[in-house]
């Protein structure tokens, strides 16, 4: 960012903090102009003062290697913010420039693979603001074509959230999905209601530029190098409190197009593991929505030759905790990381997978195989057949 725009911030920085809203109207609209990320809402939206909030929301625009004061100004203008006027019109007072002045961004075949989503993305503050998920029954469509599960349904469909605050988190779930099968859906439930059909035209047809794709790859490389392995100098921690953290003072910066031979080596390591709680806690990638989205995608591609062979040759903690019997399994906001994701196991394994599980449940106690498998809890009808055909064992 150029000194001018640093210092326009500066100059009403205290009053923005203390005196506005900026993650609600403001942050939609930045959102859908690829310069703040479903990433940064997460980070923002977990603090509970509305005064971090701003700040929060100021220090990331400020930490963007490009000019962000005119597309802020402009968001504040088109925000429910008209009420501080006279503050926008002094804050016009300071623009200089209004090109974004972009670093080259490495696109990659990741990167361009991901245009439906930005075409959400693109529509964002729109979707929130103008449709109504639940008056045109919008999420029960979603519920009954599996885009979401239960538990989601049940959560967007509670009184306690305003209609923006279930279409914010709706999108999120959505370009976190797979979304070359979310974002048809979407589009053919918008169709259904008269209302929506243009809704849904216009997002199909909306033109993803490669403005649009650099400045999300900008946005991503630098929240990877802020929040996950990959760190610049400024974002190291010089100092860490808890000295069992000591690693968390260095890092490597990872490439983009390194990233899905990291997936493919940690993913290994992973089938290994006697705790992947603790595999999937301990990694520092996992703040990145880019990451997870493709540690999804990874998953979700594995096919039932390398199941088998997961099946045969991995961890019984592995066992126990990865594998679901459907996609409504795999939660997008558990309590624990590791929950938001599975492997689907196919139905014509599912007999391989229980003769493993009777294999270590011969090894280990009956409680530690039982209460540890997701699968008893998920997929308790299957597991009946599971215990009968270990009772007939006995006999």
């Amino acid at each position: 960012m150029e000194t001018h725009d640093r210092s326009a911030y500066q100059e009403f920085k205290n009053y923005l903090i203390n005196s506005t809203i900026l993650d609600t109207d403001v942050l939609d609209n930045l959102i859908s102009k690829c310069i703040l990320t479903l990433d940064d809402r997460e980070e923002i939206d977990s603090l509970s003062d509305q005064s971090n909030r701003n700040q929060k929301l100021l220090e990331i625009l400020m930490h963007r290697p490009y000019n962000t004061f005119f597309v802020f100004v402009e968001a504040m203008k088109n925000s429910d913010q008209k009420c501080h006027s006279s503050l926008v019109e002094r804050m016009e007072a300071k623009v200089l420039d209004k090109d974004l002045t972009l670093q080259k961004a490495q696109l990659t075949d990741e990167t361009t693979g991901i245009k439906d989503a930005v075409k959400l993305i693109k529509w964002y503050n729109i979707i929130v603001h103008e449709i109504s998920i639940d008056k045109t029954g919008i999420l029960d469509k979603l519920f009954t074509k599996d885009v979401i599960d239960r538990e989601i349904h049940e959560k967007l469909s509670s009184v306690n959230m305003t209609s923006h605050e279930k279409n914010r988190r709706l999108l999120g779930i959505l370009v976190r999905k797979d979304i070359s099968s979310a974002f048809p859906i979407f589009l053919e439930v918008l169709r259904e209601d008269s209302c929506y059909k243009d809704y849904a035209d216009k997002i199909e047809e909306t033109h993803v530029t490669q403005n649009d794709l650099e400045l999300l790859s900008i946005d991503s490389e630098h929240k990877f190098r802020e929040c996950n392995v990959c760190h610049e100098k400024t974002d190291i921690k010089d100092e860490v409190e808890n000295r069992f953290r000591e690693y968390q003072s260095f890092s490597i910066i990872l490439p983009d197009d390194l990233v899905q031979q990291y997936i493919y080596r940690w993913f290994g390591d992973l089938t290994k593991s006697n705790s992947t709680k603790a595999h999937f806690k301990d990694n520092r990638l996992f703040k990145s929505v880019t990451f997870r989205i493709a540690l999804n995608s990874f998953m979700r591609q594995i096919n039932q030759e390398t199941v088998g062979s997961i099946i045969r040759t991995g961890s019984k903690d592995f066992l126990n905790t990865m594998f679901v019997k459907t996609e409504h399994d795999i939660k997008d906001f558990a309590k624990e990381q590791y929950e938001c994701f599975g492997i689907v196991i196919p139905e014509r394994i599912l007999q391989p997978y229980i003769d493993r599980w009777f294999h270590d449940l011969t090894r280990y106690s009956w409680n530690t195989c039982y209460y540890e498998n997701i699968l008893w809890v998920r997929a308790s009808i299957y597991f009946d057949m599971a215990k009968i055909w270990y009772r007939k064992k006995e006999i």
